[in-house]
Protein backbone atom coordinates (compact mmCIF):
# COMPACT_ATOMS: atom_id res chain seq x y z
CA UNK A 1 0.00 0.00 0.00
CA UNK A 2 0.96 3.57 -0.57
CA UNK A 3 2.08 5.36 2.20
CA UNK A 4 -0.27 8.00 3.27
CA UNK A 5 0.29 11.53 3.81
CA UNK A 6 -2.06 13.98 6.14
CA UNK A 7 -3.01 16.94 4.54
CA UNK A 8 -1.45 20.28 5.57
CA UNK A 9 -4.22 21.77 6.31
CA UNK A 10 -4.86 22.79 2.45
CA UNK A 11 -3.85 26.04 2.76
CA UNK A 12 -6.99 26.52 4.93
CA UNK A 13 -5.48 29.37 7.13
CA UNK A 14 -5.74 31.32 3.62
CA UNK A 15 -9.36 31.04 2.88
CA UNK A 16 -10.08 31.78 6.90
CA UNK A 17 -8.13 34.83 7.08
CA UNK A 18 -10.09 35.83 3.44
CA UNK A 19 -13.62 35.19 5.33
CA UNK A 20 -12.62 37.38 8.53
CA UNK A 21 -10.94 40.32 5.96
CA UNK A 22 -12.64 40.40 2.66
CA UNK A 23 -16.39 39.12 3.42
CA UNK A 24 -16.83 42.29 5.89
CA UNK A 25 -15.82 44.25 2.93
CA UNK A 26 -17.72 43.03 0.34
CA UNK A 27 -21.32 42.52 2.70
CA UNK A 28 -20.75 45.11 4.73
CA UNK A 29 -23.48 47.92 3.32
CA UNK A 30 -24.68 45.54 0.24
CA UNK A 31 -27.51 45.84 -1.85
CA UNK A 32 -30.42 43.64 -0.84
CA UNK A 33 -33.40 42.39 -2.76
CA UNK A 34 -36.34 44.69 -2.18
CA UNK A 35 -39.36 42.45 -1.14
CA UNK A 36 -41.27 45.67 -2.19
CA UNK A 37 -41.24 44.14 -6.05
CA UNK A 38 -43.61 42.49 -6.35
CA UNK A 39 -42.30 39.95 -9.58
CA UNK A 40 -39.62 37.97 -8.53
CA UNK A 41 -37.69 37.96 -11.91
CA UNK A 42 -37.95 41.60 -11.29
CA UNK A 43 -36.89 41.79 -7.93
CA UNK A 44 -33.52 39.15 -8.64
CA UNK A 45 -32.76 41.35 -12.02
CA UNK A 46 -33.16 44.63 -9.91
CA UNK A 47 -30.78 43.23 -6.84
CA UNK A 48 -28.26 41.81 -9.50
CA UNK A 49 -27.99 45.27 -11.24
CA UNK A 50 -27.44 46.80 -7.88
CA UNK A 51 -24.79 44.52 -7.21
CA UNK A 52 -22.98 45.61 -9.99
CA UNK A 53 -24.27 49.45 -9.67
CA UNK A 54 -22.55 49.30 -6.24
CA UNK A 55 -19.27 47.70 -7.02
CA UNK A 56 -19.59 44.67 -5.85
CA UNK A 57 -19.28 42.67 -8.87
CA UNK A 58 -17.54 43.35 -12.53
CA UNK A 59 -19.96 41.31 -14.37
CA UNK A 60 -22.72 38.13 -14.11
CA UNK A 61 -24.94 35.40 -15.86
CA UNK A 62 -27.28 34.43 -14.32
CA UNK A 63 -30.32 31.60 -15.94
CA UNK A 64 -32.83 29.29 -14.29
CA UNK A 65 -34.36 26.98 -16.22
CA UNK A 66 -37.32 24.34 -15.50
CA UNK A 67 -38.04 21.06 -17.17
CA UNK A 68 -40.25 23.07 -19.43
CA UNK A 69 -37.82 26.42 -20.66
CA UNK A 70 -36.31 28.86 -19.54
CA UNK A 71 -37.33 31.15 -16.74
CA UNK A 72 -34.94 33.84 -16.15
CA UNK A 73 -32.08 35.04 -18.44
CA UNK A 74 -29.67 37.32 -17.49
CA UNK A 75 -26.91 38.90 -18.35
CA UNK A 76 -25.46 42.76 -16.70
CA UNK A 77 -22.17 44.64 -15.63
CA UNK A 78 -18.58 44.59 -17.93
CA UNK A 79 -16.52 41.84 -19.34
CA UNK A 80 -12.92 43.48 -18.36
CA UNK A 81 -13.29 46.97 -16.00
CA UNK A 82 -10.13 48.44 -18.15
CA UNK A 83 -12.19 48.67 -21.31
CA UNK A 84 -15.95 48.68 -20.33
CA UNK A 85 -17.34 46.22 -22.97
CA UNK A 86 -20.43 45.08 -21.35
CA UNK A 87 -21.20 41.21 -20.56
CA UNK A 88 -23.54 39.65 -22.80
CA UNK A 89 -25.51 36.51 -22.65
CA UNK A 90 -22.59 35.37 -25.04
CA UNK A 91 -19.60 36.65 -23.09
CA UNK A 92 -17.66 33.76 -22.10
CA UNK A 93 -16.37 32.81 -18.61
CA UNK A 94 -13.98 30.54 -17.29
CA UNK A 95 -15.91 28.29 -15.20
CA UNK A 96 -13.10 27.06 -13.22
CA UNK A 97 -14.51 23.41 -11.16
CA UNK A 98 -18.27 23.33 -12.27
CA UNK A 99 -16.20 21.49 -15.29
CA UNK A 100 -16.17 18.75 -12.94
CA UNK A 101 -19.32 18.35 -13.70
CA UNK A 102 -18.97 17.60 -17.71
CA UNK A 103 -15.86 14.99 -16.71
CA UNK A 104 -18.24 13.25 -14.68
CA UNK A 105 -20.53 12.89 -17.50
CA UNK A 106 -17.89 11.78 -20.04
CA UNK A 107 -17.61 9.42 -17.82
CA UNK A 108 -20.89 8.43 -16.86
CA UNK A 109 -21.18 8.33 -20.85
CA UNK A 110 -18.25 5.47 -20.82
CA UNK A 111 -19.33 3.57 -18.02
CA UNK A 112 -23.02 3.76 -20.27
CA UNK A 113 -21.27 2.18 -23.39
CA UNK A 114 -18.99 -0.73 -21.54
CA UNK A 115 -16.05 1.21 -21.75
CA UNK A 116 -15.22 2.26 -18.05
CA UNK A 117 -16.11 0.52 -15.23
CA UNK A 118 -16.60 2.37 -12.01
CA UNK A 119 -15.16 -0.03 -9.74
CA UNK A 120 -11.79 -0.78 -12.02
CA UNK A 121 -8.74 0.56 -10.69
CA UNK A 122 -7.68 3.33 -11.92
CA UNK A 123 -4.13 1.70 -13.31
CA UNK A 124 -6.42 0.06 -15.65
CA UNK A 125 -6.79 3.10 -17.61
CA UNK A 126 -3.68 5.22 -16.64
CA UNK A 127 -1.07 2.47 -15.55
CA UNK A 128 1.80 5.00 -14.77
CA UNK A 129 0.99 6.94 -11.45
CA UNK A 130 1.75 7.02 -7.90
CA UNK A 131 -0.77 6.17 -6.30
CA UNK A 132 -0.72 2.28 -5.90
CA UNK A 133 -3.44 -0.37 -7.61
CA UNK A 134 -6.94 -0.16 -5.11
CA UNK A 135 -8.08 3.55 -6.55
CA UNK A 136 -11.25 3.23 -7.63
CA UNK A 137 -12.97 5.65 -10.82
CA UNK A 138 -15.80 5.60 -8.78
CA UNK A 139 -13.50 7.04 -5.59
CA UNK A 140 -12.12 9.56 -7.77
CA UNK A 141 -15.51 10.53 -9.08
CA UNK A 142 -17.06 10.71 -5.58
CA UNK A 143 -13.46 12.47 -3.73
CA UNK A 144 -12.87 9.72 -1.81
CA UNK A 145 -10.23 8.40 -3.51
CA UNK A 146 -7.44 9.78 -0.98
CA UNK A 147 -5.31 11.19 -3.91
CA UNK A 148 -3.86 14.63 -2.72
CA UNK A 149 -5.32 18.09 -3.57
CA UNK A 150 -2.13 20.27 -3.42
CA UNK A 151 -3.11 24.35 -3.60
CA UNK A 152 -3.50 24.80 -7.61
CA UNK A 153 -2.38 28.17 -7.68
CA UNK A 154 0.22 27.89 -10.31
CA UNK A 155 -1.46 25.29 -12.38
CA UNK A 156 -2.33 28.01 -15.01
CA UNK A 157 -0.40 29.61 -18.10
CA UNK A 158 -0.93 32.15 -20.33
CA UNK A 159 -3.76 32.15 -23.02
CA UNK A 160 -1.01 33.01 -25.69
CA UNK A 161 0.98 30.27 -24.68
CA UNK A 162 -1.61 27.30 -25.52
CA UNK A 163 0.43 25.95 -28.15
CA UNK A 164 3.60 25.32 -26.37
CA UNK A 165 1.81 23.91 -23.41
CA UNK A 166 2.68 20.48 -22.82
CA UNK A 167 -0.20 19.40 -20.46
CA UNK A 168 0.89 15.57 -20.05
CA UNK A 169 4.38 16.93 -19.24
CA UNK A 170 2.62 19.10 -16.58
CA UNK A 171 0.90 16.23 -15.28
CA UNK A 172 3.24 13.92 -14.63
CA UNK A 173 5.19 17.05 -12.81
CA UNK A 174 2.48 17.24 -10.25
CA UNK A 175 2.29 13.73 -9.57
CA UNK A 176 6.12 13.16 -8.72
CA UNK A 177 5.77 16.47 -6.78
CA UNK A 178 2.79 14.69 -4.73
CA UNK A 179 3.25 10.78 -4.88
CA UNK A 180 1.46 9.86 -1.70
CA UNK A 181 -1.94 9.30 -0.69
CA UNK A 182 -3.65 11.51 1.97
CA UNK A 183 -5.46 8.57 2.91
CA UNK A 184 -6.49 5.40 2.40
CA UNK A 185 -9.05 4.84 -0.65
CA UNK A 186 -12.26 4.52 0.20
CA UNK A 187 -11.95 6.01 3.95
CA UNK A 188 -13.26 9.57 3.62
CA UNK A 189 -14.25 12.74 1.66
CA UNK A 190 -11.40 14.93 0.60
CA UNK A 191 -11.64 17.14 -2.45
CA UNK A 192 -8.78 16.82 -5.02
CA UNK A 193 -8.69 19.12 -8.06
CA UNK A 194 -5.71 16.20 -8.91
CA UNK A 195 -8.27 13.24 -8.72
CA UNK A 196 -9.94 14.65 -11.63
CA UNK A 197 -7.25 15.61 -13.60
CA UNK A 198 -6.44 12.07 -13.84
CA UNK A 199 -10.30 11.16 -14.91
CA UNK A 200 -9.47 13.31 -17.26
CA UNK A 201 -6.68 10.82 -18.56
CA UNK A 202 -9.22 7.53 -18.06
CA UNK A 203 -12.08 9.66 -20.48
CA UNK A 204 -8.67 9.63 -23.19
CA UNK A 205 -7.53 5.99 -22.22
CA UNK A 206 -11.01 4.76 -22.48
CA UNK A 207 -11.90 6.50 -25.76
CA UNK A 208 -8.72 6.99 -27.44
CA UNK A 209 -9.65 10.68 -28.13
CA UNK A 210 -7.76 13.53 -26.50
CA UNK A 211 -10.55 14.79 -23.21
CA UNK A 212 -11.85 18.05 -25.28
CA UNK A 213 -12.71 16.01 -28.43
CA UNK A 214 -14.65 13.44 -26.65
CA UNK A 215 -16.21 16.21 -24.69
CA UNK A 216 -17.48 17.95 -27.77
CA UNK A 217 -18.75 15.01 -29.48
CA UNK A 218 -20.16 12.96 -26.81
CA UNK A 219 -21.71 16.04 -24.30
CA UNK A 220 -21.98 18.82 -25.80
CA UNK A 221 -23.29 18.49 -29.65
CA UNK A 222 -25.89 15.44 -28.32
CA UNK A 223 -27.06 18.09 -26.72
CA UNK A 224 -26.92 21.02 -29.52
CA UNK A 225 -24.52 22.81 -27.03
CA UNK A 226 -21.90 25.11 -30.01
CA UNK A 227 -18.45 25.82 -28.92
CA UNK A 228 -19.38 29.61 -28.63
CA UNK A 229 -21.45 28.23 -25.49
CA UNK A 230 -19.17 25.96 -23.73
CA UNK A 231 -15.84 24.73 -25.39
CA UNK A 232 -12.28 23.62 -23.86
CA UNK A 233 -10.80 27.10 -25.35
CA UNK A 234 -11.64 30.61 -25.77
CA UNK A 235 -13.37 30.59 -29.04
CA UNK A 236 -13.40 34.39 -29.59
CA UNK A 237 -11.26 36.91 -27.59
CA UNK A 238 -13.56 39.72 -28.48
CA UNK A 239 -16.39 37.71 -26.34
CA UNK A 240 -14.10 36.60 -23.66
CA UNK A 241 -14.30 38.56 -19.96
CA UNK A 242 -11.36 39.03 -18.04
CA UNK A 243 -10.74 37.84 -14.28
CA UNK A 244 -10.96 40.43 -11.64
CA UNK A 245 -9.98 40.30 -7.86
CA UNK A 246 -10.60 43.32 -5.43
CA UNK A 247 -7.56 45.11 -5.02
CA UNK A 248 -7.59 46.02 -1.40
CA UNK A 249 -9.02 42.64 0.01
CA UNK A 250 -6.83 40.69 1.72
CA UNK A 251 -6.41 38.67 -1.52
CA UNK A 252 -5.81 41.12 -3.66
CA UNK A 253 -2.70 41.94 -1.41
CA UNK A 254 -1.54 38.89 -0.74
CA UNK A 255 -1.92 37.03 -4.38
CA UNK A 256 0.49 38.91 -5.94
CA UNK A 257 2.99 37.58 -3.69
CA UNK A 258 2.05 33.68 -3.90
CA UNK A 259 1.82 33.46 -7.79
CA UNK A 260 3.49 34.54 -10.86
CA UNK A 261 3.91 37.93 -12.04
CA UNK A 262 3.19 37.03 -15.44
CA UNK A 263 -0.33 36.10 -14.94
CA UNK A 264 -1.34 39.42 -13.82
CA UNK A 265 -2.51 42.61 -16.16
CA UNK A 266 -2.52 46.31 -15.47
CA UNK A 267 -5.17 46.99 -12.85
CA UNK A 268 -7.99 49.28 -13.38
CA UNK A 269 -9.51 51.40 -10.59
CA UNK A 270 -10.58 48.66 -7.52
CA UNK A 271 -10.02 45.70 -9.49
CA UNK A 272 -6.62 43.84 -9.97
CA UNK A 273 -7.22 42.11 -13.29
CA UNK A 274 -5.81 38.27 -14.57
CA UNK A 275 -4.07 37.68 -18.19
CA UNK A 276 -6.61 35.45 -20.18
CA UNK A 277 -5.47 32.39 -18.43
CA UNK A 278 -6.06 28.60 -18.97
CA UNK A 279 -6.14 26.12 -16.45
CA UNK A 280 -3.25 23.30 -16.62
CA UNK A 281 -5.71 20.31 -16.01
CA UNK A 282 -8.45 20.90 -18.22
CA UNK A 283 -11.06 18.20 -17.12
CA UNK A 284 -10.64 19.42 -13.34
CA UNK A 285 -11.11 23.31 -14.12
CA UNK A 286 -10.46 24.34 -17.46
CA UNK A 287 -13.96 24.81 -19.59
CA UNK A 288 -14.69 28.03 -20.68
CA UNK A 289 -18.28 28.74 -21.58
CA UNK A 290 -22.20 30.54 -20.58
CA UNK A 291 -24.38 30.57 -18.42
CA UNK A 292 -26.95 29.66 -21.50
CA UNK A 293 -24.37 26.78 -22.41
CA UNK A 294 -24.69 25.05 -18.90
CA UNK A 295 -28.50 25.94 -18.23
CA UNK A 296 -28.67 23.51 -21.77
CA UNK A 297 -26.84 21.00 -20.14
CA UNK A 298 -28.75 21.14 -17.07
CA UNK A 299 -32.40 21.15 -19.11
CA UNK A 300 -31.56 18.37 -20.28
CA UNK A 301 -30.75 16.68 -16.81
CA UNK A 302 -34.03 17.77 -16.12
CA UNK A 303 -36.44 15.61 -18.61
CA UNK A 304 -37.78 12.87 -18.07
CA UNK A 305 -35.40 10.62 -20.62
CA UNK A 306 -32.42 12.97 -21.27
CA UNK A 307 -30.26 12.47 -24.58
CA UNK A 308 -26.91 12.87 -22.34
CA UNK A 309 -27.55 9.88 -19.66
CA UNK A 310 -29.66 6.77 -19.96
CA UNK A 311 -31.73 6.19 -16.80
CA UNK A 312 -28.99 4.06 -15.41
CA UNK A 313 -26.56 6.80 -16.05
CA UNK A 314 -28.81 9.68 -14.32
CA UNK A 315 -29.37 7.20 -10.99
CA UNK A 316 -25.68 6.86 -11.26
CA UNK A 317 -25.18 10.76 -11.63
CA UNK A 318 -27.28 11.58 -8.78
CA UNK A 319 -27.40 8.68 -6.39
CA UNK A 320 -25.84 8.70 -2.32
CA UNK A 321 -22.49 7.53 -2.47
CA UNK A 322 -20.91 5.80 1.11
CA UNK A 323 -16.95 5.49 2.04
CA UNK A 324 -15.75 2.21 2.31
CA UNK A 325 -16.84 2.60 6.50
CA UNK A 326 -20.46 3.18 5.12
CA UNK A 327 -20.54 6.89 6.23
CA UNK A 328 -22.78 8.82 3.53
CA UNK A 329 -20.28 11.12 1.70
CA UNK A 330 -21.65 14.95 0.55
CA UNK A 331 -20.84 14.21 -2.74
CA UNK A 332 -22.51 11.89 -5.45
CA UNK A 333 -20.73 10.73 -8.81
CA UNK A 334 -19.87 14.56 -9.48
CA UNK A 335 -22.49 16.68 -7.04
CA UNK A 336 -22.44 18.39 -4.39
CA UNK A 337 -25.39 17.63 -2.11
CA UNK A 338 -26.97 20.55 -0.19
CA UNK A 339 -30.61 21.97 0.58
CA UNK A 340 -31.99 25.41 0.52
CA UNK A 341 -35.03 26.16 2.65
CA UNK A 342 -35.45 22.26 3.08
CA UNK A 343 -35.53 21.88 -0.27
CA UNK A 344 -32.47 19.29 -1.78
CA UNK A 345 -30.04 20.40 -4.65
CA UNK A 346 -27.52 19.11 -6.38
CA UNK A 347 -24.32 22.04 -6.73
CA UNK A 348 -21.02 22.24 -8.20
CA UNK A 349 -19.14 25.58 -7.37
CA UNK A 350 -15.96 26.88 -9.14
CA UNK A 351 -13.83 29.35 -8.18
CA UNK A 352 -10.54 30.36 -10.48
CA UNK A 353 -8.23 33.26 -11.31
CA UNK A 354 -10.20 36.10 -11.51
CA UNK A 355 -13.87 34.01 -11.93
CA UNK A 356 -16.72 32.05 -9.51
CA UNK A 357 -19.53 30.53 -10.53
CA UNK A 358 -22.25 27.74 -9.34
CA UNK A 359 -24.65 25.11 -10.75
CA UNK A 360 -27.41 24.17 -9.00
CA UNK A 361 -30.28 21.29 -10.02
CA UNK A 362 -33.08 21.38 -8.03
CA UNK A 363 -34.61 17.72 -9.05
CA UNK A 364 -37.57 17.74 -7.08
CA UNK A 365 -38.75 21.19 -8.43
CA UNK A 366 -37.84 20.40 -11.87
CA UNK A 367 -35.38 23.51 -11.69
CA UNK A 368 -32.14 24.10 -12.46
CA UNK A 369 -29.72 27.22 -12.36
CA UNK A 370 -26.61 28.66 -13.25
CA UNK A 371 -24.09 31.65 -12.10
CA UNK A 372 -21.09 32.99 -13.96
CA UNK A 373 -19.38 36.04 -12.29
CA UNK A 374 -16.02 37.61 -13.45
CA UNK A 375 -14.82 38.25 -9.71
CA UNK A 376 -12.84 35.88 -8.02
CA UNK A 377 -14.23 34.11 -5.17
CA UNK A 378 -12.24 31.21 -2.62
CA UNK A 379 -14.68 30.16 -0.22
CA UNK A 380 -17.38 27.84 -0.97
CA UNK A 381 -20.05 28.67 1.13
CA UNK A 382 -19.69 32.25 -0.45
CA UNK A 383 -20.67 31.04 -3.42
CA UNK A 384 -22.98 29.03 -1.70
CA UNK A 385 -24.74 31.50 -0.30
CA UNK A 386 -24.64 33.87 -3.33
CA UNK A 387 -26.78 31.11 -5.22
CA UNK A 388 -29.60 30.82 -1.86
CA UNK A 389 -29.93 34.46 -2.29
CA UNK A 390 -30.92 34.36 -5.69
CA UNK A 391 -32.27 30.86 -5.88
CA UNK A 392 -34.58 31.57 -2.89
CA UNK A 393 -36.72 34.23 -5.18
CA UNK A 394 -37.31 31.91 -7.95
CA UNK A 395 -38.24 28.65 -5.46
CA UNK A 396 -40.49 30.43 -3.40
CA UNK A 397 -42.56 32.14 -6.35
CA UNK A 398 -43.30 28.84 -7.92
CA UNK A 399 -44.21 27.34 -4.63
CA UNK A 400 -46.52 30.60 -4.17
CA UNK A 401 -48.11 29.82 -7.52
CA UNK A 402 -49.00 26.25 -6.85
CA UNK A 403 -48.40 25.61 -10.45
CA UNK A 404 -44.93 24.95 -12.79
CA UNK A 405 -43.75 28.79 -14.07
CA UNK A 406 -43.97 29.10 -17.86
CA UNK A 407 -40.95 29.89 -19.75
CA UNK A 408 -40.37 33.55 -19.98
CA UNK A 409 -37.40 33.77 -22.11
CA UNK A 410 -36.42 31.70 -25.00
CA UNK A 411 -39.04 28.71 -25.85
CA UNK A 412 -39.99 25.39 -25.42
CA UNK A 413 -38.39 21.85 -26.38
CA UNK A 414 -36.40 22.30 -28.62
CA UNK A 415 -35.47 25.97 -28.30
CA UNK A 416 -34.85 25.75 -25.23
CA UNK A 417 -32.14 22.79 -26.26
CA UNK A 418 -30.61 25.61 -28.91
CA UNK A 419 -30.09 27.95 -25.72
CA UNK A 420 -26.30 28.01 -26.37
CA UNK A 421 -26.10 29.13 -29.63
Amino acid sequence: MQPLRRPWQRFSWIARVAGTLLVPAICGCAPRIDPRIEDPHARVTRYLDALIADGREVGLQYVVVSDQGVVLDYAGGIADAATGQPVTPETTFLTASMTKVLTAAAVLRLVGNGRVELDAPLSRYVPRHPYGTTITVRQLLNHSSGVPNPLPLRWVHRLDERDRFDEARALERVLAENPELDASPGEEYAYSNLGYWLLGRVIESASGRPYCEFLRAEVFEPLGIPPAALDCDVTALGRHARGHQARWSFLGLILPFITESAIWAEPAGKWARFQHLRMNGIAYGGVVGTARGYATFLHDLLQPEPRLLDGEGVHLFFSEQRSATGEILPTTLGWHRGTLDGVPYFSKPGGGPGFSGNLRVYRDRRLATVFLSNRMRVREAELQEFSDRLDREILQARAQAGVRAQARVGGLGERTVDLGR
